[in-house]
């Protein structure tokens, strides 16, 4: 029998049993409406919850950075890891901004650990990555300054120097730094002496270091000197690296976030490979050397984005399996009422096949029809539902939408309908899938005597 013979069977059907075909079609709807709209609650949250975040990294208010911090007695990033850095970040330079150091002399006192942060008026940069300063005076640090004394001084710095030593330092001026950090032993005091000479290529404002949105350890810095010279006077048996902060370029170029998010991935996993890990000898505890808080917000929101909908899809579906009994039941029901009929095709030459396909096309058909009315009803409770999504996306991400002006947005995919059919479908067929295969068993003539 051809498909349009078995289609209008199947219509016929529906019609002659009009009360059974508009409870299918309302259990449908009742159902569809509500496994639609909590789909589409759950995909719109996860979706606005992940856009709240790559607006607000790529705005002018945040900074994304790459951190190590280590204090511990073994591991971590040494001074034999700044090449392997300076190689991992050579290979995305259009993402990396700056990057800053902060040194400590580690030593032990009795059974435990004690530091003293050198050099607390230093930024310490990576000059294979200068950033720019505004400066008064001079110029700028270049790459080719890597590995020399060469420096930026504040004009703080300048003044404060006049006022010790009646000298007035300027761009081409050198001068040795020198500093006293005492160290205590058991109650014995020592003096760790460092005079490292410096020269001058430029003058900055004082406010770089006020108004400066970047994050580092020396924000209140004078002296703006290369990792590498430094390192290279002073005794590093002692001396640890025990800060290293990345900054990332974000707003201050166009490129695309999701490329932006793949790079800094990237750095992060390398850097932390390449890193050996930071072991704390009182527990023996041990975690990776550098973390980014950008990467950890973004892997918690797609874990929290993907348990939502994956909740809703659970919910969904028992909501689908509760009402599938009735589906079947008013399916087989009208089957009964028309068993007559499908007697009396059978006696025809219907077979076994074209009755299933018969039944099946009518299941389909007030299905379809059900899923259908209600996407329509989706559209009309759209609004209290984005309005619902909108506020718990606002207590969730308040301290993100304060700095950035997001336009919420309610998702309809057009999965989510043709899910919901598939599914109500497949489920429906296959519980009402023996009661078809026993009808389509009977002999014609008992049937029509049954029902005579």
């Amino acid at each position: 029998m051809r498909f349009i013979d078995r289609y209008k069977i199947s219509l016929h059907n529906i019609k002659n049993n009009k009360s059974r075909s508009i409870l299918t079609t309302v259990i449908v709807f009742v159902i569809s409406i509500l496994v639609m709209a909590i789909m589409c609650f759950a995909i719109s949250f996860s979706s606005n919850n992940n856009k709240i975040l790559r607006e607000y990294y790529q705005s002018d208010k945040s900074q994304i950075s790459i951190n190590y911090s280590g204090y511990s007695e073994s591991g971590g990033f040494g001074y034999d890891n700044i090449t392997s850095l300076e190689t991992t970040l050579n290979k995305y330079p259009e993402y990396i901004n700056d990057v800053n150091y902060q040194l400590i002399y580690y030593y032990k006192n009795g059974e435990y650990y004690n530091y003293q942060q050198l050099f607390y008026n230093f930024k310490i940069s990576d000059y294979n990555y200068p950033k720019t300063y505004k400066i008064v005076q001079g110029r700028n640090i270049i790459k080719s300054d890597s590995n020399t004394n060469k420096v930026l001084v504040s004009e703080d710095y300048v003044d404060s120097y006049y006022r010790i030593n009646d000298v007035l330092l300027a761009p081409g001026s050198t001068f040795i730094y020198h500093q006293e950090y005492p160290i205590y032993v058991q109650s014995t005091s020592t003096n760790i002496i460092y005079d490292i000479p410096f020269e001058i290529v430029g003058i900055y404002e004082n406010e770089e270091n006020i108004n400066d949105n970047y994050y580092y350890y020396g924000s209140d810095s004078n002296i703006v000197c290369d990792i590498t010279y430094l390192c290279n006077n002073f005794d590093k048996t002692n001396t640890k690296i025990s800060s290293v902060v990345i900054n990332t370029f974000t707003s201050q170029t166009n490129f695309e976030f999701n490329d932006f998010y793949n790079a800094l991935n990237d750095i992060y996993k390398e850097l932390n490979n390449n890193t050996p890990k930071i072991v704390y000898n009182y527990n023996n505890k041990e975690r990776d050397a550098f973390s980014c808080d950008a990467i950890s917000t973004m892997r918690i929101s797609n874990i929290v984005g993907w348990i939502v909908i994956g909740f809703a899809g659970f919910l969904s579906l028992v909501l689908i399996l509760l009402s599938i009994g009735s589906l079947a039941n008013t399916i087989m029901i009208s089957v009964n009422k028309n068993k007559k009929f499908i007697g009396l095709l059978k006696a025809l030459g219907l077979d076994g096949y074209d009755l299933k396909s018969t039944i099946r096309l009518e299941s389909i058909t007030t299905i379809v029809l059900g899923v259908l009315i209600a996407f329509v009803g989706l559209f009309i409770i759209r609004i209290p539902l984005s309005n619902l999504n909108e506020q718990l996306l606002t207590n969730v991400n308040s301290m993100y939408l304060n700095d950035i002006n997001y336009k919420f947005s309610f998702e309809i995919p057009f999965y989510v309908p043709l899910g919901t059919i598939a599914v109500f479908i497949l489920l429906t067929l296959l519980f009402s899938h023996s009661s078809m295969s026993n009808i389509s068993k009977t002999d014609p003539m008992a049937v029509i005597s049954e029902v005579a």
